[in-house]
């Protein structure tokens, strides 16, 4: 699995370069506001919200769908000409795996406005989640209001972990005993597929949980949940942390085995379901999007699994992750960020917007106190999952792990799944007696490498 070359990398700088001066430029008067988002859903609940504005204010709001990646590559190749520069956003959304190439260099050369005096104003700051602001700020400013927490919880097969019961009676999904809970520690959860439910060791796991080869995007909720900040804010990057290479070595193993209990799920448009549908996953790290998706599109595998906090390593490790999240920012180059400040807030934090996406959805707002989730949809997690507090992810939200967005995470990540490559083809190979001392020396040699180009790029 190899990383991008010095080649791409240097483009990628010369493009962000070029986008950090256009945004930075004011630009020419132009007839109302243009906002930039990146999902289906989203664009169709800011276009109800927006029409909703126009009625009450007579505001113009133009609202473009982009993908994230679009969106990105959109705001690093705009031009230093007229019409360009009259087409960057006033207002824009981010995502979390795409936003860190804005976030590098001296302040005048990140291409978004800082907020601090419009959060500080009328106490916005004080209501929104202290992580997720934290992961948006940078050199002491905030630069993005953060939309979401992302909590993740762990789904299993209900009944999974039970042990017979003859007077129990099954519910309505023909579960029996749908009470017990998953191990309390990671190598427990791993241990326990070697075990039947009536404690019996086995030659095969009896259930497979979702640990993708090819990704690095549960590795790095398992480092967050440890309190691992792969690069912090001030840019260093903490890939000698013997809890990374600890953490590698526990998943190279539950991986290295071609049956074991690790699998890689389906990556394609909704893989994941058909993937619990078929019973080839049967436990996964879910945050509250991706049970979003569950609870939309899988109806028939209502009453099917639970919810739980996740398992940990260390007595201190917190009891969730946080995968994905989206800020929304004002690009310096916005003529009128007063007016640009007045439609977030409304469009995103005003109650009529917090109600009307709790509405539709279960993804917790960072707004900790404006959105009180409708009852409707504390039910339909209690109905849909068994044993599960309809609370679950509003609790583990309290709980989550700071995460800093900054330039160099997309390529300590990178490395990490370089590494993670390396490791789990060495336990399949056999040859995996001195794997620890080799996991070491190649994150020693990745945290060598990070820091070096850390040092050239300037920050």
């Amino acid at each position: 699995m190899g990383g991008p070359g010095k080649t791409f990398w240097l483009m990628a700088c010369v493009a962000l370069m070029s986008a950090l001066v256009v945004l930075s430029r004011p630009v020419s008067p132009r007839t109302g506001i243009r906002l930039w988002t990146f999902t289906a859903a989203e664009t169709d609940m800011l276009k109800t919200l927006a029409a909703e504005r126009f009625l009450k204010t007579g505001d113009v709001i133009h609202i473009e769908r982009l993908s994230a990646s679009v969106l990105q590559m959109r705001l690093m190749s705009l031009s230093d000409s007229e019409p360009a520069r009259t087409s960057v956003p006033d207002i824009v959304e981010l995502e979390i795996g795409t936003a860190g190439m804005f976030f590098r260099g001296k302040e005048a050369h990140i291409g978004l406005r800082p907020l601090d005096d419009f959060l500080n104003r009328a106490g916005w700051r004080s209501r929104l989640h202290p992580a997720r602001l934290e992961t948006w700020s940078i050199g002491g400013h905030t630069y993005g209001v953060p939309l979401d927490v992302h909590p993740v919880a762990l789904l299993y097969r209900a009944g999974l972990f039970d042990r017979p019961d003859a007077n129990q009676s099954p519910n309505a999904a023909g579960i029996a005993n749908a009470n017990e809970r998953p191990p309390e520690t990671w190598p427990q959860l791993i241990s326990a597929a070697y075990v039947d439910r009536s404690g019996q060791r086995l030659p095969r796991p009896r259930f497979h949980i979702e640990f993708p080869e090819n990704s690095a995007d549960v590795l790095v909720m398992l480092l967050m949940q440890r309190g691992v900040r792969l690069v912090d804010a001030a840019g260093a990057n903490h890939l000698d942390d013997p809890r990374v290479a600890q953490t590698i070595l526990f998943y190279a193993g539950a991986c290295g085995t071609f049956d074991g209990p690790a699998r890689s799920s389906d990556r394609s448009a909704g893989g994941w379901l058909r993937d619990l549908a078929a019973g080839r996953i049967d436990v996964a790290l879910v945050p509250d999007w991706r049970v979003d998706e569950l609870l939309i599109r899988a109806p028939e595998l209502a009453g099917k699994f639970s919810l739980s906090p996740l398992p940990v390593f260390d007595p201190t490790d917190a009891p969730t992750s946080t995968w994905g999240g989206t800020m929304v920012g004002i690009p310096r180059a916005c003529p009128d960020p007063e007016r640009a400040w007045k439609i977030i807030e409304d469009l995103y934090l005003s109650q009529y917007a917090c109600d009307a996406r709790a509405r539709r959805s279960i993804v917790v707002s960072a707004l900790g106190g404006v959105d009180a989730l409708p009852r409707s949809f504390d039910n339909r997690l209690a109905t849909y999952f068994v044993g599960t507090s309809p609370d679950i992810f509003h609790t583990l939200a309290g709980q989550v792990p700071a995460r800093q967005v900054t330039s160099l995470e997309p390529l300590a990540i990178a490395a990490l799944n370089r590494v993670l490559g390396r490791a789990i083809d060495t336990v399949r190979s056999g040859r995996d007696q001195s794997l620890q001392a080799d996991v070491t020396r190649w994150l020693d040699a990745a945290h060598q490498q990070l820091d070096a180009w850390a040092s050239r790029d300037g920050g």
